[in-house]
């Protein structure tokens, strides 16, 4: 006997899955998101019980924004979804075009198409997005499917025949961005295909034995061991979501850090062919500048991309110390290392002063010096401080988060750009 498992976007009933769930789509929850909770039939018509009889239901919960993050991270951003829509909407296009009216075909059938041509034309993945919302909100229902063009069932069916339910799902959760999803899992628990308690990661990384491009965690390498240890914290504080799909490895044991370092490494795992996605993070600072030098004209695989910390206003007038005094200057590209970013509550010292920036050495190729904070051992400790509060309290709204977070952006930027092509994974009947 058959069971299945049904997602629901704000209580609409967008997708099923028969005897168990893709590994690639349950690799998309953690443990954490597993609820089990009491309804009636009538809150799951879909699930064929009576309307008052009682359910226990073990389902995975997540807001719409979460999920939608954790795509991004995976290689499944907007712009793979836009893509997997035009293909969608280009091969109904030809499926209801010239080429089949050579073909004999009743006039209602030839009308329905014609009129589908029309409303695509017209249909870019953002005015779908929208329109669906719209039909959402007005209150239409899924079940039972309407035919009507432009109605919210049309809609949804045109990911019908797509072969990789994250870009579905990559889709609805940019349609509908405030609401909450929903995957139950409870006709599969009582089948037998699922345990009530399931890790869904450990369930999928079982099955699969390893998840390569777009599937595993994305490994960012940084310059150091603090580094790693400062994003991962701000990570769990800023982004509790995304643990587990973001990785910072510690360099702390027996590796060397630096610039000149991490070109080595990431150089290493080029040639090894290493098939996971790799980002390498250098400082935003004139030694990590003139150590991408050595990697600009490279031509690198997919998965292997490298950056920055990103430019920040609090560099853009900074103080620093040299033979001229203390003078304010932009230090975004000369002084940009993870320390500046720590916020201004751990960088101001006690009489209300940006802890300084020192210059060191000069660099030749680029004309300009290396500049570091000062006393940056202190700076560690006070922010390690400042993660044990928000993690004891359970909040980032004290003290400043404000450029940790501006670095997370920037690098789930990059990452939500696919590591290898989605479009051969839509498909239209």
């Amino acid at each position: 006997m058959s069971s299945y498992a049904f997602l629901y976007v704000d209580g609409l009933q967008v997708m099923s899955f028969r005897n168990g769930v893709p590994p690639t789509f349950l690799l998309l929850f953690r443990k954490d998101d597993l609820r089990m909770r009491r309804i009636t039939g009538k809150d799951r018509p879909a699930l064929g019980y009576d309307d008052d009889e009682e359910i226990d239901v073990t389902e995975f919960t997540i807001h719409a924004r979460q999920l939608r993050d954790r795509l991004d991270v995976l290689g499944l951003g907007v712009r793979a979804v836009e893509t997997a829509f035009s293909e969608i909407t280009s091969q109904m296009s030809d499926r209801s075009g010239a080429w089949m009216l050579e073909t004999p075909v009743p006039d209602a059938l030839a009308a329905r198409w014609a009129e589908e041509r029309a409303v695509i034309a017209e249909l870019s993945f953002e005015r779908w997005a929208r329109t669906t919302r719209d039909a959402a909100e007005a209150g239409a229902k899924v079940a039972p499917r309407a035919d009507a063009v432009g109605s919210l069932n049309w809609l949804l069916g045109l990911w019908d025949d797509t072969a990789e339910p994250r870009l579905v799902l990559r889709a609805m959760v940019e349609a509908f961005s405030d609401s909450s999803i929903v995957l139950d899992i409870t006709d599969l628990v009582a089948g037998g295909w699922l345990e009530g308690d399931v890790d869904p990661r450990t369930e999928a990384l079982e099955e699969f034995g390893w998840i390569l491009a777009n599937g595993a965690p994305a490994v960012v390498l940084t310059e150091g061991s603090s580094d790693a240890r400062i994003l991962s914290d701000a990570l769990r504080v800023l982004r509790p979501h995304l643990i587990d799909f973001i990785t910072f490895p510690d360099f702390s044991v027996g590796a060397e850090g630096g610039a000149g370092a991490l070109v080595r490494l990431f150089k290493a795992l080029w040639a090894a062919g290493i098939s996971n996605r790799i980002l390498a993070v250098f400082d935003n600072d004139t030694a990590g500048h003139e150590a991408l030098r050595t990697l600009r004209d490279a031509e690198l695989p997919a998965n292997l991309r490298y950056t920055t910390l990103p430019t920040i206003d609090l560099g853009s007038a900074y103080p620093t110390e040299g033979p001229n005094g203390t003078v304010k200057m932009d230090v975004n590209g000369s002084a940009g290392s993870i320390e500046l970013y720590l916020g201004t509550d751990v960088l101001t010292d006690g009489s209300g002063d940006l802890r300084a920036v020192q210059w060191t050495g000069y660099s030749r190729a680029l004309g300009r010096y290396q500049g570091e904070l000062i006393d940056k051992a202190s700076l560690h400790e006070r922010f390690a401080r400042k993660v044990r509060d928000a993690v004891r309290e359970n909040t980032s709204t004290s003290g400043d988060w404000s450029e940790l977070s501006t670095i997370l952006d920037h690098l789930i930027n990059i990452l939500r750009e696919p590591a290898s092509p989605v479009v051969d994974r839509v498909s239209v009947a």
